[in-house]
């Protein structure tokens, strides 16, 4: 029987966007495959940041955007834990970190 992969931090409802769009890898496995583990973690940072901030109240979304700064702040301890383990990690690309502690992600 085949383990079943566990989900990637950054999926959730309040994020389709994420999924795969048209044949295209989606779009977390492109910024992994990009973005180095510093980079991604000062935009996870920057991210719940932004829905942290009491300005957006008066967009009536208070319960998502708390949810969206539940993820961003998830994924960047995730990441941030990675760096703990190895700091030669930060300057690696996410994909080739994973690769390397042999984590596999579900994307939907």
């Amino acid at each position: 029987m085949a383990q079943k992969l566990p989900i990637h931090p950054l999926i959730n409802p309040d994020s389709p966007h994420y999924d795969s769009i048209e044949g295209l890898d989606p779009a977390i496995q492109r910024f992994e495959r990009d973005e180095t583990v510093k980079d991604l973690m000062a935009w996870a940072k920057i991210t719940k940041r932004k829905y942290d901030d009491p300005g957006r109240a008066n967009k009536g979304q208070q319960d998502k955007d708390i949810r969206k700064s539940k993820t961003y702040g998830d994924y960047y301890e995730m990441l941030r834990s990675l760096v703990l383990k190895e700091p030669e990690f930060k300057d690696m690309y996410a994909q080739d970190v994973y690769t390397k502690l042999n984590i596999y992600w579900r994307y939907s």
